[in-house]
């Protein structure tokens, strides 16, 4: 797991829990009303959902075929973290903006942390199993460039050994 998604995970986690351990409580004065920053958390964390249901698609079907879509998914992706984490910073106290929301916003809440936290579990199986897929196939091709621009010979005991012929430089990058 990266720490990144360690880290989103974390902080979904905790605000769930946040959520539902707070009384319900009259708003007091802010910029925000406590219905409009729950308009605002579930606009941008149904955005990431969203955004990782469509990144699972790709993943699933021919991701060498939708690198375009991939790389303007990863761009949209991290745009909506950054959102996420400027607006967590600007509220201040997850528990004050939560003691703010009625019961019903706090459990609309967690079941959309909830779905995000599935669809981000999801999601980093398929990005690890896709990164350990590439990365094998560069080393088979590698391999194979290896094995097709090399000699077979004996050395001067007999021994058969394999030298290249060329020098072979791939570009391993994921």
């Amino acid at each position: 797991m990266t720490q990144l998604s360690q880290n989103n995970k974390q902080a979904a986690t905790e605000i769930n829990e946040q959520l539902l351990d707070t009384p319900t409580m009259t708003l007091a004065s802010g910029a925000m009303t406590a219905h409009e920053k729950a308009e605002e958390l579930q606009r941008i964390v149904g955005g990431l959902i969203n955004v990782l249901d469509r990144e699972n698609d790709l993943i699933i079907q021919k991701p060498l075929l939708n690198l375009q879509g991939l790389k303007e998914i990863a761009t949209q992706k991290q745009a909506l973290f950054e959102e996420y984490h400027q607006f967590i910073s600007s509220i201040g106290s997850v528990k004050a903006m939560a003691n703010e929301m009625s019961d019903n916003v706090k459990l609309r809440l967690k079941k959309l942390f909830k779905n995000y936290e599935d669809v981000a579990q999801i999601n980093e199986r398929r990005l690890t199993i896709a990164a350990q897929i590439s990365s094998r196939i560069l080393d088979a091709v590698s391999s194979a460039q290896a094995d097709a621009t090399s000699t077979l010979s004996y050395n001067q005991h007999g021994v058969i050994k394999r030298s290249a012929t060329e020098p072979l430089g791939i570009r391993k990058e994921i």
